[in-house]
């Protein structure tokens, strides 16, 4: 791991990773939570944080779907017992995307410095005849109004014409 990590901090939070091991698998949690977060390779303290997270939530999904299968469970408890490794799995995936995010390099501008943009070409505008135009509705600037109630229903009304009925 990168040593310009503040090691109280870093000792820290390998005893916290430590608790999340379920207590049959190491024989020494720390170690192996020592291990597992040099495995990461963290450069700083925010990839040395992603990484905890990630190795608690693979712990938290693989506890959840190892209590599932446990015989004597009712369904729901089983249900939600899957849900919840679903859940830790997904944190997982999200701790993972944002760590390769941080690692990826820096994409190059655009244009770099000394590069000369290339002019654009003018498009041609489009015109169309009045033939070949389309037709506009001719019901777009209408509103739907009841100011005056009929008898014949709802009317339609427009800044030029009032539609009631059948006009």
């Amino acid at each position: 791991m990168d040593t310009s990590i503040d090691p109280a901090f870093l000792a820290s939070m390998i005893e916290a990773v430590a608790l999340t091991f379920p207590p049959e698998t190491a024989e020494d949690p720390v170690a192996a939570a020592h291990a597992a977060l040099a495995a990461m390779q963290p450069r700083d303290l925010i990839e040395a944080m992603l990484a905890a997270r990630m190795i608690a939530a693979h712990h938290a999904s693989i506890d959840s779907y190892r209590r599932a299968m446990l015989p004597g469970l009712s369904d729901p408890d089983v249900i939600r017992l899957r849900a919840s490794a679903v859940a830790a799995s997904r944190s997982f995936d999200a701790a993972l995307r944002m760590l390769e995010k941080r690692r990826a390099p820096a994409t190059s501008p655009r244009n770099p410095a000394g590069a000369t943009p290339r002019p654009r070409r003018a498009r041609a505008r489009k015109t169309r005849s009045p033939a070949t135009r389309p037709r506009r509705s001719p019901r777009r600037n209408m509103r739907w109004t009841t100011t005056r109630p009929t008898s014949r229903g709802p009317k339609w009304s427009s800044a030029s014409r009032c539609i009631a009925g059948t006009t």
